[in-house]
């Protein structure tokens, strides 16, 4: 009950939406309060606007299984340290909310920019491959 009181009232879901993550992602309810709280305020403390947040969270409650302040700062600071603009990333992240789970995605990105720029790719098209096809970023 504590639980879905810290989504509905302290993070600003509707009960109903509260539901419909609840269903999509049941273990949910086996995260501490400490925990789902710190995963939101680590996406908001990362740059991500609290309305874009709970949008990609409703999309994607895996975030707060699997999601953490400190994926969401890194994940971001690689971003930008790429030349995404915030609002490219915040395209990129209502394509693809999942990005926000992925623990090395951090690795991953600089070591295919720096795969992408030996190459002879310039910063803008590197950009482009990254928003076409994310799951590049998953490749080894």
């Amino acid at each position: 009950e504590s639980k879905i009181d810290l989504l509905t009232e302290e993070i600003g879901f509707t009960k109903k939406e509260c539901i419909a993550m609840l269903k999509k992602e049941p273990y949910l309810l086996s995260r501490s309060r400490y925990r789902l709280w710190s995963t939101y305020n680590g996406l908001v403390n990362a740059g991500i606007p609290s309305k874009f947040a709970l949008t990609i969270l409703k999309a994607s409650p895996r975030i707060l299984l699997y999601g953490s302040r400190e994926i969401a700062r890194n994940t971001m600071d690689r971003l930008k340290a790429m030349g995404f603009e915030e609002n490219e990333i915040l395209r990129l992240l209502k394509k693809h909310p999942n990005f926000l789970t992925t623990i090395n995605l951090s690795e991953n990105v600089a070591e295919i920019n720096r795969i992408f720029l030996s190459y002879g790719f310039e910063e803008p098209d590197i950009i482009r491959i990254f928003e076409r096809a994310p799951q590049i970023t998953g490749s080894n």
